[in-house]
């Protein structure tokens, strides 16, 4: 492989993976939230699916309060 091969590779990793780890955060959040109706959590992760760059966006704008207070409560011990 050339040095320009290996550079596209490390470029790509670099792209895809905090893509990656924030469509995981999301997918988390989506199923760990009791307030989300089954047909919401539904909705949601087929449009991550479909569209999941502008669907993480769209639900990180909708619902990115609650999931900062979702994840603060899972390291509340007591």
């Amino acid at each position: 492989m050339t040095l320009w091969e290996w550079f596209g590779i490390a470029i790509v990793a670099v792209v895809l993976g905090p893509n990656l780890m924030m469509l995981v955060a999301i997918v988390a959040d989506i199923v760990r939230d009791h307030d989300l109706g089954g047909v919401g959590k539904a909705a949601w992760l087929l449009g991550l699916v479909l569209f999941p760059v502008v669907g993480a966006l769209v639900y990180l704008i909708a619902r990115g309060d609650g999931m900062s207070r979702r994840q603060a409560s899972l390291h509340v011990v007591g």
